[in-house]
């Protein structure tokens, strides 16, 4: 299929999608991240912003960044599946509230100890006049940025603090599990509640999507050599062409929003199989 034909099909999804979004929430009070009601369009509408800027980026030159963000949308969808199974779904809307908090206490407990925690020791002098080392040297540059507010003195306010005790006192959750997991977990349910699912399951969307362009996702070698074909024994190096790109995650993204929506059919009420066939028609 041509990317004009994977183009208009997309904007058919997406539209789909659109055509339920902004969902509206009637509520007293203050809804919180382990709310259904949020969690669930919320991801839905992050992943057809997500389809729509992978559209944006036509290929060849512009496929890497495509691949980066179609991996990002099978994180999106596959933890949505794995939020949306009904029986276990408050309890992993609590883990998954739970995870942000742990993993936002990590970093700034890590860039505590990196950086404030290092540049708050004094070098110790083995000998009389014996200089600092490049890295005492670094972390004293920071622990100036620091104090003149350049870099942050901390990556959690108190304030922030207080939320997640008392948040924590009232979810008691552990974080989610690993994506692969959470992928397998997800299949164990709705691989029997959903053909598309079963003939599709969300840990093969690991394997083909969020494993295969993790290289591309970081700054690694394999991501490097993508960017680099030869001919006629010159190395052209620095933009992505036809020759060296072959993969293709546009199809792979409609697809992934596709599955999404046959779960949130399930779990949301919108949008109905009719509608999804429909959208899937255009451009076959």
């Amino acid at each position: 299929m041509s990317f004009e034909d994977q183009t208009s099909r997309a904007c058919a999804v997406v539209g789909l999608a659109r055509q339920y979004l902004p969902a509206t929430v009637e509520f007293s009070g203050q809804i919180t991240d382990n709310d259904w009601r949020l969690a669930g369009p919320g991801l839905v509408g992050g992943a057809a912003s997500i389809v729509e800027s992978v559209f944006r980026l036509p290929p060849p030159s512009q496929t890497p960044s495509a691949e980066i963000l179609t991996r990002s949308l099978a994180d999106y969808v596959i933890t949505f599946a794995w939020l949306a199974v009904p029986d276990a779904r408050q309890d992993r809307l609590n883990r998954f509230e739970e995870t942000f908090y742990n993993e936002t206490e990590g970093l700034d407990a890590m860039y505590t100890t990196e950086f404030q925690g290092k540049t708050q020791t004094k070098p110790r002098h083995s000998k009389p006049g014996r200089q600092p080392s490049d890295r005492q040297k670094l972390m004293a540059h920071y622990t100036k940025l620091i104090k003149a507010g350049t870099m942050p003195a901390g990556l959690l306010t108190d304030e922030m603090r207080s939320w997640i005790e008392e948040r924590r006192a009232i979810i008691d959750a552990k974080p989610m599990p690993v994506l692969l997991d959470r992928a397998f977990q997800a299949d164990e349910y709705w691989v029997n509640h959903s053909d598309a699912v079963a003939g599709n399951p969300f840990a093969n969307q690991w394997v083909l999507v969020f494993s295969r362009y993790s290289a591309v996702a970081h700054a690694t070698a394999t991501a490097a050599s993508r960017m680099a074909f030869a001919n006629e024994g010159v190395l052209h190096v620095g933009e992505a062409t036809e020759e060296s790109i072959t993969s293709t995650p546009y199809g792979l993204a409609t697809a992934l929003l596709g599955l999404m929506l046959h779960v949130a059919e399930k779990s949301l009420g919108w949008p109905s199989e009719e509608e999804l066939d429909a959208a899937f028609a255009v451009a076959r």
